[in-house]
């Protein structure tokens, strides 16, 4: 009888470490994104902590940038995506540093759009709160799909293609004049609630140490 509580109470034990503790699940993550004009990085963090880095990528506004992967998140736990832009030279290869405030404006404007999967979530660009630049609300310029928006219309009226035309192109001012062509864009998403730990496996438990403490009182009694 021993044996038999000892291995009951082994399982309710395994069974409460697995669940409602957040433990870190692997879930599949991707995101498509494209700028005006260059991403020198962008990373998902937690807490000042950094769980993946996905490198610099050369967008060029006409053409978007993919990455996926499988990364472990903890379930209810705030997670912030990252990009650091910077509006470059694209005529010379993309090389120097990013154009100066005065060459800014509408002649020059600077701008991102894109869009994150995060297990079944999907949060495209858009000025709904969960979007940043510079720590703003972002300004929102046009969706991908809008005709006549300066950067369709330098694509031939075509949104930029593996991003959905309903996501926002978005930056920090009217008209695009970001100060020393740099600024850095954000997006705040929350995995999952962690998994409740079910009623019964709780009753199943204190109803064994119930019989292990009764079995010890008619022991005691007994002796």
């Amino acid at each position: 009888m021993r044996k038999i509580l000892f291995a009951c109470v082994l399982c309710v034990s395994v069974a409460l470490s697995g669940v409602g503790v957040g433990n870190a699940t692997p879930i599949d993550f991707s995101a498509s994104y494209t700028a005006d004009n260059y991403v020198d990085s962008f990373t998902i963090s937690s807490g000042g902590t950094t769980i993946a880095s996905f490198g610099s990528k050369t967008t060029s506004w006409q053409s978007s940038a993919t990455v996926s992967s499988v990364l472990d998140f903890k379930p209810g736990t705030e997670y912030t995506a990252t990009w650091t832009l910077r509006n470059v030279d694209y005529t010379s290869g993309f090389s120097g540093s990013a154009y100066p405030a005065s060459s800014m404006g509408s002649g020059n404007p600077m701008a991102f759009v894109g869009q994150l999967t995060v297990g079944g979530a999907t949060y495209t660009s858009s000025a709904n709160g969960l979007w940043k630049v510079d720590g703003a609300n972002p300004f929102q310029y046009g969706t991908n799909g809008q005709q006549q928006l300066i950067w369709t219309t330098n694509n031939g009226n075509n949104g930029v293609g593996g991003i959905p035309v309903s996501a926002y192109w978005i930056g920090s001012s009217k008209d695009g004049s970001d100060a020393n062509g740099l600024f850095t864009v954000t997006a705040s998403f929350k995995t999952g609630s962690p998994t409740p730990v079910p009623g019964a496996v709780w009753l199943l438990g204190s109803g064994l140490l119930g019989v292990m403490g009764f079995k010890r009182t008619r022991k005691a009694e007994q002796a």
